[in-house]
């Protein structure tokens, strides 16, 4: 518990292969994390083992809405390739930066940029199938 106790921002990871954790995420971990934290947090869920999505077993329109049901943002990468692994944090930066702005009343002063072909969506990230192509032809180093 010390290793979270006033963090203002929080990833919740789940492996995409086993969908134990994906439950254990949603049925302990997010109210233990609430209980010595509070609900004034920044979220992120993160699907991690991206890089070998064809063998998932959580989909990703199910993490997605768990997502949006705890007001949290979701994302897909790989710890093993580094696959979205800025994306989720400079996004989680920027709607931290962005909640303090509105709760301090002061205007939004974020310098968070993402490259032209950023593809997040909806509070979300995953790969486009470009990317999902690319991670087939690399050597799967994590499996």
């Amino acid at each position: 518990k010390i290793f979270y106790r006033d963090a203002a921002i929080v990833v919740l990871v789940f492996d995409i292969l086993n969908r134990h954790t994906f439950e254990e995420l949603k049925n302990y971990w997010l109210d233990e994390v609430r209980k010595e934290i509070g609900e004034n947090i920044v979220i992120g869920i993160a699907g991690n083992k991206y890089d070998l999505f064809k063998d998932q077993q959580v989909s990703e329109e199910e993490a997605k809405e768990f997502a949006k049901e705890i007001n949290a943002r979701c994302f897909f990468v790989s710890a093993c390739t580094g696959d979205s692994i800025d994306e989720l944090f400079f996004q989680l930066l920027e709607q931290y930066a962005d909640h303090y702005a509105e709760k301090d009343n002061k205007s939004k002063n974020t310098d968070f940029k993402f490259d032209d072909d950023y593809e997040g969506t909806g509070g979300s990230f995953t790969l486009n199938e470009k990317d999902k192509d690319d991670i087939k032809e690399k050597k799967q180093c994590c499996s």
